[in-house]
């Protein structure tokens, strides 16, 4: 007999196996007991007449014992025909009652699914409105959702989906649209599916809500465009702002707050993330680190100001200690203007500078503006430079102004609106720019000359041989002053000069060698002059100047 939870296709070809044997035993044992007979055609029973194949007209010639073993023969084959049949026929039963088992398994998920959502929803209504969730009573589904609502869900009849489309399912499969709801929102950083809570650090800590395979909680972020995110990347975020070597330390090299939404530009001016948000997504000890970077934000910095390193300095802002030094590029900085330590300048007059010349490089410039007699222009601020001609200037802009004082130029009464007025013509700045160019020959150096033109008067120097412009004064008959004079040639440097006062100028500004003279006269050394005082102790030797070579560097 075969069995019918028989469902596998090999048990089934084995008893089909089994039964062709029997059956073959079965002919054999009939063959043996079958006597012969007369072939009588009607005698023959009606079922065996029925299927019985027409034989030839050759085979009605042959024996009784030949006829009866074809009849046996035929009949065996229908036997077999019939048991394999069965067989097929109790096949499918078993794949059916298979199918009806596979379907019920299916169907039981999906309600365990639905009971475990309701679950995990109530709960989360219940957090959110204060009450304890670690309560071991909680623990307790049939307790928190009620037996009617576990009946209901046990109750639903998935075939009621097919209402209305024809004859319902025997056993209908769940879709799996039907187990995740398309409508759960995705996170804006991983693009995956969460489940939208309030709290996601309180709906974290819950245990034994449901399925190992529930998805993520998330947030919506309080920004103009509602962001959402799952808690996962949004503490990533946070972290990496707060805490980039993950060691609770902070970022005290970085400005952090406010930490913004990260979908939204930084154009949209929201005001970053509050801190009643990052509590809900942020561990106790992760909020000790948002504190804790909050504090060091809202401390001074000090940054270097060099373009190059730019690195945290730590000064204390005191009045007595307004110095401070870059640890990574020992730059000096002035802690109160919080720039490059100003040389030469207190704070007040650094700050009183145009923001144009406040860089070191500015100052620079300015250092050697000063040092090569520039002139900036009033209104454009361009540098000029006088090489011939009066102090009358017109810029490219077309401003007028003095080239001696930088003040503007009246050009009706054709002088500066200084007052007093500078001269038209100052010789004297000129004669100064020929002496610097060839001192700077003769050294082969900048020799830089660190005064400006209008302090020329107050140098004790300048005006010593102001007696050589006085008619008469000169002793020509002297054989070393005959030659300078004559040949308006420098006796001590063989400079070649174009007039007596710019032979005067040179002397008077002569750096690189020596000036001896009194009495209208000059001397090539100082045991001459001192010769010339010896020998002539009644005169009174006035305008006497004795001047050693001074080394410029």
């Amino acid at each position: 007999m075969l069995l019918f939870e028989v469902t596998d296709t090999s048990s089934i070809l084995l008893i089909a196996s089994l039964l062709e044997e029997d059956i073959r035993v079965l002919a054999k044992e009939k063959t043996r007991q079958l006597e012969p007979v007369q072939p009588d055609h009607q005698a023959a029973s009606p079922r065996v007449a029925e299927k019985m194949p027409e034989l030839p007209a050759a085979a009605l010639g042959t024996s009784d014992t030949e006829l009866a073993l074809a009849m046996l023969a035929a009949d065996v084959r229908m036997i077999g025909d019939a048991a394999y049949a069965q067989a097929l026929q109790h096949s499918d039963d078993a794949a059916s009652i298979a199918s009806q088992q596979y379907a019920q398994q299916l169907v039981a998920a999906e309600k365990m699914l639905l009971l475990d959502t309701a679950y995990a929803r109530r709960l989360q209504e219940l957090e959110d409105r204060g009450e304890v969730v670690g309560d071991p009573a909680t623990n307790d589904a049939e307790k928190i959702l009620g037996k009617r609502q576990i009946d209901s869900i046990l109750a639903e009849n998935p075939n009621e989906k097919e209402k209305g489309k024809g004859k319902a399912r025997a056993f209908a499969v769940p879709d799996e649209s039907d187990l995740f709801q398309p409508t759960s929102p995705t996170c804006g950083i991983c693009f995956d599916e969460f489940q939208l809570v309030h709290s996601p650090i309180n709906a974290s800590d819950v245990h034994n809500v449901g399925s190992s395979k529930k998805l993520p909680f998330g947030i919506a972020m309080p920004c103009p465009a509602s962001h959402m995110y799952c808690q996962g990347c949004l503490v990533q975020y946070i972290k990496g702002k707060v805490d980039p070597l993950n060691d609770g330390s902070g970022n005290p090299s970085t400005v952090v707050f406010p930490i913004r939404c990260p979908g939204c530009p930084i154009t949209a001016g929201e005001n970053g993330i509050p801190d009643d948000v990052a509590a809900r997504v942020l561990t106790e000890k992760e909020m000790l680190t948002w504190h804790h970077q909050k504090v060091l934000d809202s401390a001074s910095r000090l940054y270097c100001p060099n373009k190059h390193c730019s690195a945290l300095v730590h000064a204390a802002e005191s009045i007595g200690e307004p110095i401070a030094q870059c640890t990574a590029c020992s730059e000096v900085i002035c802690v109160p203007c919080r720039v490059s330590w100003h040389e030469n300048l207190s704070c007040d007059e650094y700050q009183a500078l145009p923001s144009d010349e406040r860089s070191p490089e500015d100052q620079q410039a300015l250092q050697l503006m000063r040092a090569e007699h520039w002139r900036r222009c009033p209104d454009c601020h361009f540098i000029v430079e006088l090489t011939h001609g009066c102090n009358h200037i017109v810029c490219r802009c077309g401003c007028n102004f003095c080239f001696k004082c930088g003040a503007k130029w009246n050009l009706k009464k054709s002088k500066c609106t200084r007052i007093p007025s500078c001269e038209n013509w100052d010789e004297d700045m000129l004669y100064e720019e020929q002496e610097r160019r060839r001192e700077t020959v003769r050294t082969g150096a900048e020799a830089h000359v660190h005064v400006p033109p209008l302090a020329h008067a107050a140098n004790n120097n300048a005006d010593d041989l102001a007696w050589m412009l006085t008619p008469g004064a000169l002793y020509r008959p002297h054989w070393f002053t005959k030659g300078m004079v004559a040949d308006l040639t420098c006796g001590y440097c063989k400079t070649r000069l174009n007039s007596l006062a710019e032979l005067r100028y040179h002397l008077s500004r002569a750096r690189g060698h020596q000036v001896y003279a009194c009495c209208g006269r000059f001397f090539l050394r100082a045991e001459d002059l001192d010769s010339h005082v010896r020998n002539k102790p009644r005169y009174p030797h006035e305008n006497q100047v004795r001047r050693q070579a001074t080394v410029t560097t």
